[in-house]
């Protein structure tokens, strides 16, 4: 597996990770990278906690003016060393003027003095300073920073500002998170891009953009950033009559939606809500939580504490929610939910929308698809599929379709047909492995290119995936933090697994505690979850025996005793369990009742809710709950 280690905006570091992990790269975000050594075929990266070998590393450090030259002239510089220059380029030496990456730019935004080294601004400051030196006036009206960037085959592009700048600058922003397609999705060929709007809450007024996806985003930029340029708001974004023809766009173009979106925003049309706000929401049924989602697109996965009403079915439903609570929708990328929250209300009932849906949400916590393939492999025999298949085209469709379509194609095909299915969906990878497990189908392969996902599934199995009838998994579920217990579960785990079992650990509550890394680790939390983490054990070291502990004495006394008798530490014991394919789950909806991040868990364990728990408890001839 090859590593990169990057430094990108939370809220867009979802679809460049998704890219990565279909190109078999694993993204590694970081902020503690001392030094890099080239050590031939291979990087040694040394990290502020640590090291790691890798074949690649991406260093987002930044840049400084070289400015030695213009200090050593008297020129004024300002904090940061850049050149000090009027609009005319000119420097505070009347005979002398500076252009390009060395000198400080006014940001066109927010009006700010700012360094932003870009290639185009810096030949435009030529022509200038040229044009005032031939005595023709000319000025330079500033920087807006458009920049893109290709990361294999994904594009990354931003115009403006960021949200982070929005917030320092004290501004009275919004933003909001659309998906849409490159072009007309009954053309084939058409890829999603994300794209992110940062706008003035009181006037629309469009203040910064982000786009990541594959075929268009450049000219959606570019767009944009005119638009930017231009001084135009939100509204103006929903009267652009821009380039329309099925290869190429479609008779909305996603920059109109983005209009649209915010547009609804604006005028109170629909209210909204963002994934960072998710965790603070109550659970007590003091709110209502709506997942409106199809049954099997929630099945693939929910957020913790919402409840499952289709769309299709919420009229039907309407009295089982409380109209007098506030209420909180998602759906997949927020289109379905913008629906629901109209029909909420025009019942009277106070609804918010989740920006980006569950899509967004879950790339920022859960990741996506766990593993790619550069070639579409039979997972368990590792050899080519060489044999004929039913292809399906879900290219340019928004969850559920690609899942609706594969279920379709499964239920009209023959006991061992094989299905090759493509998607733009990012998500879809994730959901087909869980969706297969769940129908009784054999998930067979997975590979991306250009922004398609293609997946291969057999219908049937040897073995059905829901009930077996005479499966010999181990589920062990761990409840306690103490040493004694957590030594026992990790004992029968390693020797299960020597045994050829396959064995899932789920770690629940205080059982989260075992897999904690003891260092601290960087992650934002509010005050409630730094008090949990203050007061719970960091880690296999710092756990107490359930009896006998007698302040600490007893704990050392155990661990002396095992390194006398060659026994593994827990440490060790949980090593030990990773080599040999123990699969270590941990709760998430515990570890937001805890204020614990995945971050903060030993490297290689995955999150998961009650239906994996329960999902695997199906497929095991012995659950254990300690």
């Amino acid at each position: 597996m090859n590593h990169v280690i990057a430094t990108i905006d939370y809220d867009m570091a979802g679809d460049v990770h998704n890219h990565l992990r279909h190109n078999g790269i694993r993204l590694i975000l970081e902020d503690g990278v001392k030094a890099v050594e080239d050590s031939g075929d291979k990087l040694k990266v040394t990290l502020g906690k640590g090291e790691l070998e890798c074949d690649m590393v991406i260093l987002s450090v930044g840049v400084k003016p070289e400015s030695t030259l213009a200090v050593q002239a008297g020129l004024e510089v300002n904090s940061r060393g850049a050149i000090v220059t009027d609009e005319h380029m000119l420097t505070s030496d009347k005979d002398i003027y500076a252009v390009g990456d060395a000198v400080e730019i006014t940001d066109t935004v927010t009006g700010e003095k700012g360094f932003v080294p870009l290639a185009g601004p810096a030949n435009k400051q030529g022509r200038i300073a040229a044009d005032n030196i031939a005595g023709i006036p000319s000025a330079y009206r500033g920087t807006q920073g458009t920049g893109i960037l290709k990361c294999f085959d994904l594009t990354v592009a931003c115009t403006g500002i960021t949200e982070e700048r929005a917030k320092k600058s004290g501004l009275n922003y919004e933003k909001s998170f659309t998906y849409s397609s490159s072009h007309a999705t009954y053309y084939p060929g058409a890829t999603n891009m994300s794209m992110k709007i940062i706008f003035d809450k009181s006037n629309g007024k469009l203040l910064g953009a982000q786009i990541v996806g594959y075929e268009g985003s450049d000219k959606r930029i570019d767009v944009l950033a005119t638009a930017i340029y231009a001084g135009m708001t939100i509204y103006d974004l929903t009267k652009l009559e821009l380039a329309y023809a099925p290869p190429f766009s479609s008779a909305k173009d996603p920059v109109n939606m983005a209009g649209y979106v915010v547009e609804n925003i604006l005028e109170g049309q629909t209210k909204i809500f963002h994934w960072h706000d998710v965790a603070d929401l109550p659970r007590d049924g003091s709110v209502n939580l709506l997942d409106i989602r199809t049954v099997a697109e929630y099945e693939n996965g929910y957020i913790d504490g919402f409840i499952n009403i289709p769309l299709d079915e919420l009229r039907d439903h309407i009295d089982e929610i409380d109209k007098t609570k506030p209420t909180y929708v998602t759906c997949r990328v927020g289109l379905r939910g913008h629906i629901a929250c109209r029909i909420l209300s025009g019942y009277g009932i106070d609804c918010y929308n989740l920006s980006g849906g569950y899509r967004l949400w879950k790339s920022i916590f859960q990741g996506v698809v766990p593993s790619a393939k550069d070639k579409l492999i039979n997972t368990e025999t590792m050899q080519p599929l060489n044999r004929p298949v039913i292809s399906v085209d879900a290219t340019g469709l928004q969850c559920p379709g690609p899942i609706l379509k594969l279920a379709e194609s499964v239920k009209n095909a023959n006991d061992g047909d094989v299905i090759e299915i493509k998607t733009t969906d990012p998500a879809f990878g994730a959901d087909v492995e869980s969706w297969c497990r769940r129908t009784g189908n054999t998930f067979e392969g997975l590979s991306a290119a250009k922004g398609v996902t293609t997946a291969v599934v057999k219908k049937g199995g040897d073995v059905p995936c829901l009930a077996p009838e005479s499966g010999d998994n181990k589920n062990i579920i761990v409840f306690s933090g103490d040493l004694d217990k957590a030594i026992a579960c990790f004992i029968i785990a390693n020797g299960s697994a020597a045994l050829g079992r396959k064995v899932t650990m789920f770690f629940t509550f205080w059982g989260l505690n075992i897999l904690r890394k003891p260092e601290k680790v960087k992650v934002k939390k509010n005050l409630i979850a730094k008090m949990f983490g203050a007061m719970m054990p960091r880690g296999a070291n710092k756990l107490k025996l359930s009896q006998m502990n007698m302040g600490g004495m007893g704990s050392k006394m155990i661990k002396k005793i095992m390194r006398d008798n060659n026994v593994d530490s827990l440490q060790e014991m949980i090593k030990t369990a990773l080599d040999n394919g123990v699969e270590l789950v941990a709760c998430t909806m515990s570890m937001d009742l805890m204020g614990l991040q995945l971050e903060e868990l030993v490297d290689g364990v995955k999150p998961g809710g009650v239906a994996s728990m329960l999902a695997n408890a199906e497929e095991s001839d012995m659950s254990l709950f300690i």
